[in-house]
Parts: structure tokens; sequence; C-alpha cells
């Protein structure tokens, strides 16, 4: 709510604070990403008008900041995250795609979940290509839609559970799931992408591109599993409890095998 970003020394010395329209160059950034080198990549806040009802999704402006919070360059727009109105406001969208975003020492990723595509970007904005999922069936079931709302309700007291339950009342399903729902670039420059959940599976994929775009690997990690960080020999995250709604951090080992 007070919109700052604070950083810490490891030790948990408070090292600075600034607030985020500073921190991203002088606009107010919904969702960021950095590098080793302290680069930034920000998506804004998703802009609606709350009087329209139902799903919808509205472009959103992407850029690259530098460790100072100075913007560096702009990159194509971005579709928001898909969000639902209701008259005096807007929810989430059950199923709804939400943009992502990646960033290493040579590329910025960035991906809408619309279809299995990545947009791959030099450091200085200039198009690198795509980076693109192998096919998968992606159709929406019952169960997908049950889910959705378990997990979008988790945690709520009844007076909030209500409230939601109204806001699913003006949606609109889609019939397919988002493609992905979280990137991640690991230490090796590899970037992480992992499949939107199906319902009935506790794990879910994570396909693994290398720093020149090509499909090494697969790794299966709990859907329940939110990664922060992919390093040489391990991923950290955080495990949320699909029932109670409770968090836990957990570190999980990685074995990394040369390709044949």
């Amino acid at each position: 709510m007070t919109r700052r970003v604070t950083v810490h020394s490891l030790d948990g010395t408070i090292t600075r604070a600034m607030s985020t329209s500073a921190f991203a160059g002088g606009t107010e950034a919904f969702r960021s990403a950095c590098n080793a080198e302290g680069l930034f990549v920000h998506h804004e806040w998703n802009r609606f008008d709350p009087t329209v009802r139902g799903r919808r999704r509205t472009p959103l402006s992407v850029w690259i900041t530098s460790a100072a919070g100075d913007r560096r360059v702009a990159l194509p727009d971005v579709d928001g995250p898909e969000s639902v109105g209701f008259g005096t406001g807007a929810g989430r969208a059950l199923l709804g795609r939400t943009p992502q975003l990646g960033i290493g020492r040579r590329h910025v990723y960035v991906g809408a979940a619309d279809s299995g595509v990545v947009e791959v970007y030099a450091l200085d904005g200039t198009p690198a290509g795509t980076r693109r999922l192998p096919e998968s069936d992606l159709r929406v079931t019952a169960a997908d839609l049950a889910r959705a709302k378990r997990i979008d309700s988790l945690g709520q007291d009844a007076t909030m559970q209500k409230e939601t339950r109204r806001i699913w009342e003006f949606d609109t399903p889609p019939s397919t799931r988002p493609a992905y729902d979280a990137f991640i670039v690991d230490t090796d420059e590899h970037l992480w992408v992992r499949r939107y959940p199906a319902a009935g599976k506790d794990n879910t994929p994570w396909i693994v591109f290398s720093p020149d775009g090509v499909h090494v690997a697969t790794v299966m990690m709990s859907a329940a599993l939110t990664v922060y960080e992919v390093g040489q020999d391990y991923v950290a995250g955080i495990v949320r409890d699909p029932d109670s709604g409770r968090h836990a951090v957990v570190v999980l080992s990685l074995n990394r095998f040369a390709a044949h």
C-alpha cells in the first residue's frame, strides 16, 4: 500500500528505500524483474474503466531501467492481466492470463500468456526472436474452473468470499487455460517457463530454454510452489497449502546433466 521498495543486505540491514515510481523511472510499476547487474524490466499498473462490466485486457507499457531507476529503453506494449469489471471496480478473472517478465545478462523476456510464445529482446530493446513452448492441450475442464475458484477465494473470510462470488457472476470463463504463468531466468541464463497448472495434477512442467533458445529440459515441480530463484544446484520458493492457504519457504536440490 505504501508503494515502496526497500533493499536489505543479506544480514537484514536496510541499505536504501525508494518509491516504486522513482524505482521505475518515473512511471508506477506493477510488476518488475531484475538481473544480476541490477537492470530491471517493468510493466505498469493495469488500467480499466470500472463502469465497464465483464472480462477484459488492456495494453500496458513495458520498459527497462538501470539499478538507479533511470529509464533506459521502452519495449513494445504487452496485454495486461485479465480483469473483471463489476461497475465500481475490477477483480481478478478466473483462469486469467497475466503478462510475465524476465531479464538476464543478455536478454529480456516478455509474454502475454495467451499463446506459448515468449518475445525476446536485447538489453537495448532490439527484437531478438521468440521462445515457443511445445504444443499442449489447454482446454478448460470443470475441474480446472473449480480449482481456479478455490484458489481465488483461498484464505478469505465469509464476507470476502461473498464479494468474490459476486464478481464471478460478471465473468465469462475462457475455453482454454493460460499457456504459462511464471518466468525465471537462472544463474546460467536459462529461461524457465512454467505451464499453467492443470486440475488434478500435483506437479506442473517448467520448460527450460538455453540462452540461445534451445529447449533443453522439462522439469516437473509442485503446482503449489512459487519459484523465486533458480541457482546452480537449488530451487528456492514458497509452497502454499492448497487447503489452508498457509505458506512455507522451501529450498530444493537441483541436479544438472549435460545434454546428449
